[in-house]
């Protein structure tokens, strides 16, 4: 476990001034947020927006595209009209039902509507007003609502521009590398305890929370920008990149284990990485089908380098290989060209592909059959979708007999004509030369009947299928021991 400390004024100054310039000069969309932060008013938010906002937060909506705002606004709108907002009598009988998102259980339906009430009264701003700091601002929405609780509430007070900075796993294993938190661990006190460092940090360095929540984000990955060079504290760090190396525990060690040039108490760097990071015992703890090929790689490796740890090593022997395929047919003279690799590690690959090699050639798996109509689909994918609580929009690719060889999710989530694009649903089917293509989707609800969304992505894609000489067989919407099929039914190329 590493050392904690407390910084001085002009040290967290220093610290913060660096996060931004850091930051902002790699992303200019972050420096526009930034500046409506500063001029935003949480107290001023106008009761549906919080609404939206709190639907986001609830749904792991990110509010910053577009499309997904919209449907987070839709969804407020439906559960307008489904009288679920409504301060009134839950026994009284509506004469005119009105459609609700489809994902949604009455239950989720019931919880989501009680929090909405909660935070789209007059009175929530005035009582988040008299709350004593961002721990008791979560404490509040903890005790007062049935979903919105713990990060989700966090990611909503951020997203009101409420001075918080979310305690999430990627803030807090920035805080430990850097020294000033304990434990990464998830709980209820560590997050707790990161929220009093972190506020803490914003108050000496004056700067406002909400604006080091934003930065923070970025710098960790936790937010996308135009800009992948602004994350830098990442779960394997840029840190010869990061202006905050020299200060940073974690950044320290990698500096000096890279310049000690005579090996004198050298040791292998991922024992300072955070324990849940570290190959071997993230495989303990989740299993190997968790691990990347290079982080599997690395528990083959061993150790690293003077300049780099096995993780690192073992990416950049991938990347120089090209692939796994071209690694495994690769010589022992033409592994040890490479830096970093001794014979002995050498060797180790080269046995660890081969029984690889050999699992494959005892176990031959049976030729797929091939699919001849919707029911081979439902069939299929029945176990696959058995228990899933979001929308997953899948794509599966076909060979030229009509067999299926490759299955792959496209997007997970809200499913509408905006995130459901043709150039993502059709990638892998142009690389992999596919002969045809059939696209499937689950509706938790049980309710396999398309919508008009439905109808529009199917027309899409049918369309697009043409143009690029990739037919769409089929799309089959399941919805528990139920399917529909477009194509059985006649309306697979029909307008929406």
């Amino acid at each position: 476990m590493m050392m904690t400390r407390t910084l001085t004024d002009l040290e967290a100054i220093d610290l913060c001034e660096a996060l931004r310039r850091s930051v902002l000069e790699r992303s200019p969309r972050t420096a526009r947020a930034v500046e409506d932060i500063r001029q935003a008013d949480w107290k001023a938010i106008p009761s549906r927006e919080r609404g939206t906002l709190a639907i986001a937060a609830m749904m792991d909506i990110d509010v910053a595209i577009p499309a997904a705002r919209r449907h987070a606004r839709q969804l407020l709108i439906d559960l307008e009209n489904a009288g679920l907002l409504a301060e009134q009598d839950s026994s009284r009988v509506r004469e005119e039902v009105f459609p609700v998102y489809t994902d949604l259980s009455p239950a989720d339906q019931a919880a989501m509507a009680g929090d909405l009430r909660f935070v789209m009264r007059d009175e929530f701003t005035s009582r988040l007003s008299q709350v004593a700091g961002p721990v008791a601002a979560l404490d509040l929405l903890d005790r007062s609502c049935a979903k919105l609780k713990g990060q989700r509430a966090a990611q909503f007070l951020a997203a009101l521009a409420y001075p918080v900075i979310v305690a999430d796993k990627s803030r807090r294993r920035w805080a430990h590398r850097y020294g000033l938190l304990a434990e990464v661990k998830e709980t209820r006190s560590n997050r707790n305890e990161a929220l009093k460092i972190f506020g803490e940090l914003a108050h000496r360095a004056a700067i406002p929370a909400a604006e080091l929540n934003v930065i923070l984000g970025v710098f960790t990955g936790v937010q996308k920008v135009e800009s992948e060079d602004a994350a830098l504290c990442l779960a394997e760090p840029r840190c010869s990149d990061c202006p905050l190396r020299e200060g940073c525990q974690y950044g320290r060690f990698r500096l000096q284990q890279g310049s000690d040039a005579n090996g004198a108490g050298r040791r292998n760097l991922a024992t300072a990485m955070l324990p849940e990071d570290r190959p071997r015992e993230k495989l303990a703890r989740i299993g190997a089908g968790a691990l990347s090929s290079a982080e599997l790689l690395a528990i083959l490796l061993r150790t690293g380098t003077e300049r780099e740890h096995a993780v690192e090593l073992a990416s950049k022997i991938l990347r120089t290989a090209g692939s796994l395929d071209r690694l495994a047919h690769m010589s022992i003279g033409e592994l040890t060209r490479m830096e970093g690799l001794g014979p002995v590690k050498a060797v180790t690959i080269q046995a660890a592909l081969e029984l690889a090699r050999r699992l494959g050639a005892s176990q031959p798996q049976p030729e797929e059959p091939p699919v001849t109509g919707s029911r081979d689909v439902f069939e299929r994918l029945k176990p696959y979708f058995l228990n899933r609580r979001k929308e997953q929009f899948v794509v599966l690719l076909l060979n030229a007999k009509r067999r299926i060889t490759r299955q792959i999710v496209v997007t997970e989530g809200i499913l509408n004509q905006s995130l459901v694009h043709p150039r993502e649903a059709f990638q892998e089917a142009i690389k992999d030369s596919a002969s045809a293509v059939i696209f499937v989707h689950n509706q938790p609800s049980g309710d396999s009947r398309p919508s008009r969304d439905d109808m529009a992505i199917t027309h899409r894609l049918t369309q697009t299928g043409a143009i690029i000489g990739i037919p769409v067989l089929d799309h089959v919407i399941m919805g528990g021991d139920n399917y529909y099929s477009f194509a059985d039914s006649g309306t697979l190329d029909a307008h929406p």
